[in-house]
């Protein structure tokens, strides 16, 4: 029976101790007694047949993924290629007979030689030996690019001879005999440094299975950062001579050279195309040497957001002074380019109050966000207000100031806006009749609401109406306000009561309007659900029951995040994945930086 295998043991390295355990003359029969058959090879870093070995041999608690992903090089592979090919390089191993692995993993595309050396660490063996009674060959060091052991920070020595030089069907056991520690390598203390730095890395990516989302997901990802580098542009485009001498000035030339990755003084093959758009693989080495370039460690790079801001993360404000949200942060999209003379980033920013405005970066901090550079449109909000101001006799010096621009720019406007009221217009019938009936209904249905708060709940509409029929909007505006003034009073009593049932529906019916991701339930969030919003935004004060109810349901930030992994996790089951916990924190949108003691025991307890 094979024996159970040590930790982070080749499969190549189990079937060589199967060997001389089991008695075996010759390979063949150690084939044969493992597979079936006996046409299988002996390689290092890749095995198939697997389903094939399980069914023949009993291995406590072990199955397929456990074999392939904890005993084999496949993770070092497969955090760089797509999810398609995944699946095939997995199906090979599982049924196939090895032939296709190499152009799968994209090997045989790469001018990185596919050496076949076993290597050992001297430190390794004699901890194995003092542990286990023998030694083996172990996961990490036989990956290509690593040359010192991750774990004792010491040189790795390796076979004289490369395995095809060797007998196609023979096992080598691991053992001192085999290798000559007297001829260890020895580097300068700068690519020492880096190669040990490269093993650990190497080390993690065998602990965690990385999923490649598309061929361009490294891509998108490295432009980004080249971006806040200023070596790409806005719109993506790199500058690779800048690309080049930054990636020369950081690297030894002895190294790129051991690492098989050099490059001209000029820049060219490969460091050109790892950042351009492509329907290629390229060998892990490079990728390794990109990433460890831009954040050092590999789990920074995955961990990171890696999107290019130069005007920070939204929502950012409205800088509309005549709107009645004036600097707060509804805006939650901005357009960037560059500028043609200093090629600078130009965001351009746009309320739905119409009020749209520019200003050049990247922000320098975040007092930067109320600062515009431009007003490319007032828009219809701004504008009322200037024909209201205008009409209180106040100066001109005194507009502008309440404007938030000078007394030129509210001279310009009055004059516009005047010729804009004098302006023929074509109005389609149809449609001002539909949007009279539309803001009647709203006014019907919301008798309570002040104008504000009416036109927040269809600003489209009012908008329209304001722009092409501002006589009758005006007229139905003040025959409401003087009808809201006669009113009788609210039964506020009777209101809240109903108001607390609507409320307790929503919250019920939650989760059935959270189609792909959880949403969190906020005051706010209640009040977009309810019949009559502006009652729980703006009456609060007088639906004392409502708003106490309110008050235990919403979500704190951290109740938020256990819920979002509550939902990766159940997402995961539901489509019978198995993923490792950094994945389920990206699955669920959780950085690094709120990873709570409280977070890692539910996953925890979850998985």
């Amino acid at each position: 029976m094979l024996p159970n295998p040590y930790p982070e043991e080749t499969l190549y390295s189990l079937f060589a101790r199967y060997n001389m355990y089991s008695g075996n003359i010759k390979s063949n029969h150690t084939i044969k007694d493992l597979f079936g058959v006996t046409t299988r090879r002996s390689t290092a870093d890749f095995s198939t047949g697997i389903e094939k070995l399980l069914s023949r041999n009993q291995l406590t608690e072990l199955t397929a993924e456990d074999l392939i992903y904890n005993h084999t090089a496949t993770p070092f592979y497969t955090a760089f290629i797509p999810r398609d090919r995944v699946e095939k390089l997995e199906e090979n191993m599982l049924r196939g007979t090895g032939n296709s692995i190499n152009t799968a993993i994209g090997i045989n595309a790469s001018s990185i030689i596919n050496y076949r050396y076993l290597k050992h660490c001297r430190i390794c063996i004699k901890e194995d030996q003092n542990q286990y009674g023998e030694t083996y060959w172990h996961r990490v060091h036989q990956l290509p690019g690593v040359f010192v052991c991750p774990k004792h920070n010491y040189p790795l020595t390796k076979l004289n001879k490369q395995l095809y030089e060797l007998k196609q069907k023979e096992f080598l056991l691991a053992s001192t005999e085999l290798l000559d520690f007297s001829n260890e390598p020895l580097y300068s203390s700068e690519v020492f440094e880096f190669l040990t730095s490269f093993a650990k890395e190497a080390q993690w990516l065998l602990e965690n299975k990385i999923i490649m989302l598309d061929y361009n997901f490294y891509r998108e990802q490295y432009i980004s950062i080249l971006k806040e580098k200023k070596i790409a542009s806005i719109n993506g485009r790199v500058n690779q001579k800048k690309w080049s001498s930054l990636f020369l000035k950081s690297y030894d030339k002895e190294l790129l050279k051991l690492l098989e990755s050099e490059i001209s003084d000029q820049g060219n093959g490969w460091i050109n195309a790892i950042v351009q758009k492509h329907r290629k693989v390229f060998h892990p080495i490079r990728h390794i040497l990109v990433i460890m370039l831009f954040t050092k460690q590999l789990k920074d790079f995955y961990y990171a957001d890696h999107r290019y801001s130069p005007f920070g993360n939204g929502p950012w404000p409205c800088l509309n002074p005549a709107h009645s949200c004036y600097r707060k942060r509804i805006i939650r999209k901005v357009k960037i380019t560059t500028c043609s003379t200093t090629k600078r980033p130009i965001g351009t920013f746009s309320c739905s109050c119409g009020f749209k405005y520019s200003r050049s970066g990247p922000d320098k901090d975040e007092s930067d966000q109320f600062r515009r550079s431009r007003v490319i449109n007032f828009g219809p909000v701004w504008k009322e207000k200037l024909v209201f101001l205008s009409n209180q006799e106040l100066s001109i010096r005194k507009v502008a100031l309440k404007l938030g621009v000078d007394s030129k720019t509210v001279k310009s406007q009055l004059l516009l806006v005047s010729n804009e009221n004098f302006k023929g217009k074509t109005i389609n019938p149809i449609k001002l009749n539909e949007n009279r009936e539309i803001w009647n209904n709203i006014i019907r249905h919301n008798p309570e609401m002040s104008v504000t708060e009416l036109r927040e709940l269809n600003n489209t509409v009012y908008m329209w109406l304001y722009r092409n029929d501002k006589q009758w909007l005006s007229e139905v505006l003040n025959k409401k306000v003087r009808e809201f003034v006669s009113n009788d009073k609210v039964d506020w009593q009777k209101r809240d009561k109903d108001s607390l049932n609507e409320i307790k529906e929503i919250i019920t019916n939650w989760k059935k309007c959270e189609k792909d991701r959880p949403i969190k339930i906020t005051k706010t969030r209640i009040a977009s659900k309810a019949l009559r919003p502006y009652l729980i935004i703006s009456k609060g004060d007088k639906l004392p029951n409502s708003m106490k109810y309110i008050e235990t349901v919403i979500e704190t930030d951290e109740q938020f995040r256990l819920r979002r992994i509550d939902w990766a996790v159940a997402r995961s089951i539901e489509k019978g994945e198995t993923i490792s916990n950094w994945m389920l924190l990206r699955k669920a949108g959780i950085r690094s930086e709120f990873i709570t003691e409280e977070i890692i025991n539910s996953i925890e307890n979850l998985t």
